[in-house]
């Protein structure tokens, strides 16, 4: 894995933005239901 080779500010950058990716589905399937609560959400 390509990752393994970078140091860990690489790899926490992936990390995250994967972790964001996955909130940010979250948040809109929530946003489809509540819109008013995806603001707060975050």
């Amino acid at each position: 894995k390509l990752y393994d080779i970078y140091p860990h500010p690489f790899t926490e950058e992936k990390n995250l933005a994967q972790e964001r990716q996955e909130v940010e589905k979250f948040v809109r399937s929530i946003g489809r239901t509540i819109s008013l609560s995806k603001g707060d959400a975050l």
